[in-house]
């Protein structure tokens, strides 16, 4: 095995690349060689003529493997990310300011 199942998470596709199966094959075989003359590439595509995996999704990964981009609120109606709700009026009798960080305070 190259990783152990918890070494890869928080994949993020970046894009494709051209390129033929055999140069696939030969650049995954370079970067994974071991000092030992021993290839975990030769292991997992056995033969000179095996097929690599061309996308993500022949390789079949779970879901949970690949970055989170955004997150959910366990309230419903939650704003979107990045927008504010407007702040609650101040209690009877206080009066309210702005922060630094631009949040409500009252006094």
């Amino acid at each position: 095995m190259i990783h152990g199942e918890d070494a890869v998470f928080d994949i993020e596709p970046s894009g494709t690349v051209e390129r033929s199966n055999r140069d696939e094959r030969a650049r995954l075989a370079m970067r994974y060689a071991k000092r030992d003359g021993a290839n975990p590439v030769s292991t997992i595509y056995p033969g000179a003529a095996s097929r690599v995996f061309q996308t993500l999704d022949e390789i079949g990964l779970p879901e949970h493997l690949f970055k989170t981009e955004t997150r959910v609120s366990p309230t419903s109606g939650a704003p979107a990310r990045g927008s504010r709700k407007k702040d609650p009026a101040p209690p009877a009798g206080q009066n309210a300011s702005e922060d630094a960080a631009g949040g409500q305070v009252f006094a």
